[in-house]
């Protein structure tokens, strides 16, 4: 009963904090912005620390308050499935509460001081949250997620020392004049936390946490957080736009790829969301940042609404992620179209809540038919497919795998599900009321191109089964980038060290042969799949 009544708390503060932040949005889209500064008089220096309070902070802030109340909710209902194991939840509730405090630092952050300790905190709670379980493999994904997300710190904190040394203490002074390796390692930080190539292998890794976790992680924090920055800073990375379009336009083909031959299905969701990460960086550039902002609130609540569903098909098969095991028979025909409805919103379907935004911005991509245009497409079309994979594996999958659970605990379980739907109904006209002129948007010329994407990818859906087995093999559980970032580093290092005991005992022997055969062994072994990558990227930037 305490723990019950912990998680309320925490759920009404945030819903509180939500209505507040709605009805201050629509104070700041009629009068502006306006900028907060606390000073802190030190010896040397006056500190400040500064915030931005407009329409898209708000509304942001409005998002994350409102789905943390309702994962907040979500997860007491959830973790009743590890009562034997005793995990504390109040713990977990803490460390959700940490790392949503984190973002809303991050996203009312002015200055530069303020930024670094939004995204430090992201990236040090993750660890706290992914290794929840306290395993093996929950430690492994812990440590690849927090090192993936280190590389982003330590690039952030030296372009934010170029700024400081070129007195550019807040955002408000800064200047697109400003040098290109500066910038370089802002791009790189923000790819680090969205998972963009190099550094995707963490985001499939980081689904060992709980259910609710990765929803709060997918949906609108951690991977949100460099899509949000970039945002913020699109005046100052014109100059690295191509270079931005490139590593967006790779990763969102790879990981719509990875997504359709994934057999966990957990990480075809994670897949998803790193397949729609990409989508929102490339419109940035492509198109306009309102247009990818508006996408990237959007995909927060349908995105969260669809890894809630995916948390209550795991209860009915005990936790099991792996999808041959899926049965939705036990779910309640709300439930059914709960999920039905966010497959259909990641899609772009007509008329759901991703329609919105993502079809305008199909619109704006197809007026030049030039070849990322072209790669573009193809790109949305593996989003058609992976998610009429997730609406086959979730929604029309039968097993004889019964459900214990009763009626009356059912429906407290889905109970958050059921207001983010709601939610979901009323939140996408009033973004497009707020942010965009009212246009005709439902005339068939409008969604014309969407309506051919979705063609497209149900048409790749339907010639799955003809391929060959080698494609399977070879493009599941992002093998190559996790060799990349972790299992590379350590057969390197350990024949290093191989060589130097070596050498010491037996100088005289045929060590140099067996060392060069063993490296040929190993590179061997090398997936050819980031060879390919590197050069798919190569190509896409020579054509840009």
């Amino acid at each position: 009963m305490n723990n019950i009544m912990f998680s309320s708390l925490f759920s009404i503060l945030m819903l509180l904090l939500s209505m507040m932040s709605l009805y201050s949005s629509l104070f700041f889209i009629t009068y502006g912005s306006m900028t907060v500064e606390l000073f802190f008089p030190m010896i040397s220096n006056n500190f400040s620390m500064m915030f931005m309070l407009d329409c898209v902070s708000m509304m942001f802030f409005f998002l994350v308050s409102t789905i943390s109340s309702m994962i907040f909710l979500y997860s007491k209902f959830y973790m009743n499935m590890y009562k034997k194991e005793k995990y504390n939840e109040k713990t977990l509730m803490l460390t959700m509460l940490m790392f949503v405090l984190s973002m809303m630092i991050l996203i009312f952050s002015y200055s530069w001081f303020m930024v670094m300790l939004g995204w430090d905190g992201l990236g040090m709670v993750s660890f706290l949250l992914v290794k929840f379980f306290n395993d093996k493999k929950t430690l492994d994904a812990s440590m690849l997620t927090v090192l993936s997300n280190r590389i982003g710190d330590c690039l952030f904190i030296i372009s934010f020392m170029m700024f400081f040394h070129n007195n550019e203490y807040s955002m408000m002074s800064l200047q697109k004049e400003n040098s290109i390796i500066m910038l370089m390692f802002l791009t790189l930080g923000c790819f680090t936390k969205s998972a963009q190539m190099p550094f995707s292998a963490w985001l499939p890794a980081a689904m060992a946490a709980p259910t609710p976790v990765s929803s709060l992680v997918h949906s609108s924090t951690l991977v949100t957080a460099g899509v949000y920055l970039m945002i913020r800073f699109n005046f100052l990375l014109v100059n690295l736009s191509n270079l931005i379009l490139t590593v967006s336009l790779t990763t969102m083909m790879l990981s719509g790829f990875y997504a359709v031959m994934e057999k966990d299905f957990k990480k075809i969701v994670a897949m998803s969301t790193l397949s729609q990460m990409s989508f929102m960086m490339f419109s940035i550039f492509s198109t306009t940042w309102i247009l990818s902002f508006l996408h990237m609130s959007f995909h927060a609540i349908f995105k969260s609404m669809l890894f809630m569903t995916t948390g209550m098909l795991m209860t009915f098969v005990m936790g099991n992620q792996n999808s041959k095991y899926f049965s939705n028979f036990s779910m309640s025909f709300m439930s059914k179209m709960i999920f039905m409805s966010a497959c259909l919103s990641l899609m772009g379907f007509p008329f759901s809540l991703g329609f919105y935004s993502k079809d305008m911005i199909l619109m704006m991509n197809t007026e030049f038919m030039e070849m990322k245009k072209i790669i573009f497409n193809l790109s949305c079309m593996l989003t058609v497919w992976y998610s009429l994979r997730i609406m086959k594996l979730g929604f029309l999958n039968f097993t004889k795998n019964y459900s214990t659970k009763n009626s009356k605990e059912e429906g407290y379980f889905f109970i958050p599900s059921y207001m983010i739907f709601i939610i979901s109904i009323f939140v996408g006209n009033i973004y497009m009321y707020m942010f965009l002129p009212p246009t005709n948007l439902f005339s068939l010329v409008e969604i014309q191109s969407g309506l051919i994407i979705i063609l497209g990818g149900f048409l790749l859906f339907t010639l799955k089964k003809n391929m060959k087995k080698y494609f399977y093999l070879n493009m599941t559980m992002m093998s190559f980038m996790n060799f990349l970032l972790k299992k590379m580093n350590n057969k390197i290092s350990k024949m290093n060290f191989d060589v130097m005991e070596n050498t010491i005992k037996e100088e005289l022997t045929m060590l140099p042969f067996f060392m060069m055969m063993k490296m040929k062994i190993m590179m061997k072994k090398m997936n050819m799949n980031l060879f390919l990558s590197f050069l798919l990227m190569l190509i896409l930037y020579s054509w840009m």
